[in-house]
């Protein structure tokens, strides 16, 4: 039996750093797969980071915020993004 499901606002503490070691990984099962096809990996790493970069700024103390440019995506846009949104 696996963890119960939370509903409502709750508190994530992260950095920066862990959030986007957390979108290149996510669905990786170590760092070796994150890197295993060189070049092609590095671009996917970037464009995973900059997801991350467009789509979320950080507020005053701490707190992470939408950006317009998140807010303004379509649906199907929206969709593809790797992040969770409220």
């Amino acid at each position: 039996m696996g963890m119960p499901l939370l509903s409502g606002k709750h508190t994530l503490t992260t950095s920066w750093d862990e959030l986007l070691w957390a979108a290149m990984t996510v669905g990786r099962p170590n760092r070796q797969f994150v890197f295993q096809h060189g070049a092609s990996s590095v671009y996917e790493a970037l464009f995973r980071l900059s997801l991350i970069r467009m789509a979320l700024e950080q507020r005053p103390l701490g707190r992470l915020k939408r950006t317009q440019a998140a807010r303004t995506l379509d649906p199907t846009e929206r969709g593809r993004l790797i992040i969770f949104w409220e």
